[in-house]
């Protein structure tokens, strides 16, 4: 996964907020999350899938993501 990757997957004003909120530039920020999410994707899905009955929205909130 890459920054660019990233930057076409999430809207501009997403990146711009995620920029904002971490005192980096949006292209900083897209390569952030692209190091981070395989770890992110471990940590939810130790198993390689979701536990039964889990949505997605509940296992980040449970890690408080």
């Amino acid at each position: 996964m890459s920054g660019d990757q990233i930057s076409q997957a999430l809207p501009d004003e997403t990146l711009q907020q995620v920029a904002a909120q971490t005192g980096v530039s949006p292209r900083e920020a897209s390569d952030r999350i692209a190091r981070s999410l395989p770890q992110v994707v471990d940590i939810l899905t130790p198993s390689g899938e979701l536990p039964p009955g889990a949505s997605l929205e509940d296992l980040i909130r449970a890690q408080n993501l």
